[in-house]
């Protein structure tokens, strides 16, 4: 079962616009929209955000499943809603969930909206972030990298690898990551994986992609993702240039970095609803 938090308009308007539906990062959950939520239903949208299987409040999945599969699964979560049409807005993962829901299902996403964009080089499918699923053959334990340590080490590191984020903030962050550290070792134990973001074809569905995109940069997050080697720059702009309808926008300041949806969630917001009034939706 999928977890969701939902925000609409009260009360409900005869012309709501567009639903939004908001797609987390790993190892993040729906928490990732929490401030954002009330701004966007706040400009007449019914925003829906929904935690991918394994994360936040959602059931680990019974079976290894791909990118595809998790935005199937959402897709279900949608109709269950009565929500036919609808905007996407993701960040990091989400945004390869959005992209695979605006690829096979034009009629339905209207628009994307893609927060901190990143996908894997082609040629660079090694380079694996640390928390990376890494698929292997069903009912195989596959070994997890995180190691519980006697003295409570594990979860200190944790917080000390955020510690520059505001301490409410960082806990939020922290209860997350556990969240999905915890489920992973119980479905890895199982042999049970989510597709692993390197081995995600990225390029093809996004060149399939004809809704109108908006790709949104942290300055902040860039500067990180290229001081630890993945490019973070040079992926953000091949990424912008796969759509066929894309405008960039970029936000700034100590506050843009990969947790930016959650620092400065009035910006982020003004320019999704910019967008969006522009196109009509």
């Amino acid at each position: 079962s999928e977890g969701q938090q939902e925000q609409s308009p009260s009360p409900l308007p005869s012309s709501l616009k567009t639903t939004i539906l908001c797609f987390h990062g790993s190892p993040r959950s729906s928490d990732e929209y929490f401030e954002l939520l009330p701004l966007l239903s706040g400009t007449g949208r019914r925003v829906v955000a929904l935690d991918v299987p394994g994360y936040g409040i959602s059931e680990n999945p019974p079976k290894s499943c791909s990118i595809d599969d998790i935005a199937d699964a959402f897709l279900e979560v949608a109709d269950a809603l009565e929500i036919d049409r609808f905007v996407t807005i993701g960040c990091l993962m989400g945004n390869f969930v959005g992209v695979s829901l605006a690829s096979r299902h034009p009629r339905r996403v209207l628009a994307c909206i893609q927060a901190n964009l990143y996908y894997y080089p082609p040629k660079e499918k090694t380079m694996l972030p640390p928390h990376a699923e890494k698929s292997k053959k069903e009912d195989t334990v596959i070994p997890d990298s995180w190691q519980l340590q006697e003295d409570g080490s594990h979860l200190v590191d944790l917080h000390n690898k955020r510690k520059w984020l505001d301490p409410e903030l960082n806990l939020r962050v922290v209860q997350g990551e556990i969240t999905y550290l915890v489920n992973r070792r119980a479905r890895y134990a199982k042999g049970i994986s989510i597709e692993d973001l390197s081995e995600y074809d990225f390029e093809t569905p996004a060149a399939k992609v004809v809704c109108p995109t908006l790709c949104v940069r942290g300055e902040k997050c860039l500067e990180l993702f290229d001081q630890i080697g993945f490019g973070g720059t040079e992926q953000f702009e091949a990424g912008c240039g796969l759509f066929s309808d894309c405008e960039v926008a970029s936000l700034s300041g100590d506050k843009s970095t990969i947790n930016m949806i959650n620092q400065i969630p009035e910006e982020f917001a003004l320019l999704c609803t910019s967008f969006l009034d522009k196109r009509g939706l």
